[in-house]
């Protein structure tokens, strides 16, 4: 907004000038470098061609500070397009199959699945034409006794939380290497992978709250 606040400014400025006799303003200004002012007083022809360069330039920098607001305002994302985007990532995240992680050398980590699942979501809602909204960040929140993890999705500006809460289906907590529906692991409670689903809750807030 401050950029475009300046062009607004010099626009003002510009178009000044061309309001302004031009006539005046050489009188004013630039008559006191000449020896003879008369003599170097612009003709009527170059006074008229000053206004009309003054008021181009006042409505190109019009026009390029309408452009910069447009842009920004458009293009943050507000609490409707939060909600919705939220919903429809929560949707995604549940249908598609991930990667399980059970075991005592590694813990279920699903930032990334949240990750492209909130940009996936932004990007079906996201104009044919104009400025796209920035899009979302997911924060993580920590994790759960039950063996999930919670992030906190707000848009580009912090503004209008929400807490998605990601559990693997059939994980255990602390688990010795055996998840539901997976291979075993060696005696020593190793990594085991298999593919699974996500169980994920939402609600509006942050997961602090």
């Amino acid at each position: 907004m401050k950029y475009t606040f300046i062009m607004w400014a010099m626009g003002a400025v510009f178009l000044l000038v061309a309001c302004v006799n031009p006539r005046s303003l050489f009188w004013a200004f630039q008559s006191w470098r000449y020896r003879n002012p008369k003599a170097g007083e612009p003709s009527d022809a170059a006074y008229t061609l000053q206004r009309v360069q003054a008021t181009v330039a006042a409505l190109f920098l019009f026009g390029l500070g309408g452009f910069l607001w447009y842009q920004e305002e458009a293009s943050t994302t507000d609490a409707d397009e939060v909600r919705t985007a939220v919903m429809k990532a929560v949707h995604i995240l549940e249908t598609e199959s991930v990667t399980a992680t059970n075991g005592d050398l590694m813990e279920p980590n699903h930032r990334l699945e949240v990750d492209a699942a909130l940009d996936q979501a932004m990007k079906s809602q996201s104009p044919a034409l104009g400025p796209s909204p920035w899009g979302l960040q997911a924060e993580s929140a920590g994790r759960t006794e039950d063996g999930g993890e919670d992030f906190t999705v707000t848009n580009e500006d912090q503004q209008y939380p929400y807490c998605i809460k990601v559990v693997e289906n059939g994980y255990v907590a602390n688990d010795s290497g055996h998840g539901s529906g997976g291979d075993s692991g060696d005696a020593s409670g190793g990594l085991v992978m298999h593919e699974t689903t996500l169980d994920v809750s939402v609600h509006k807030g942050s997961c602090e709250d």
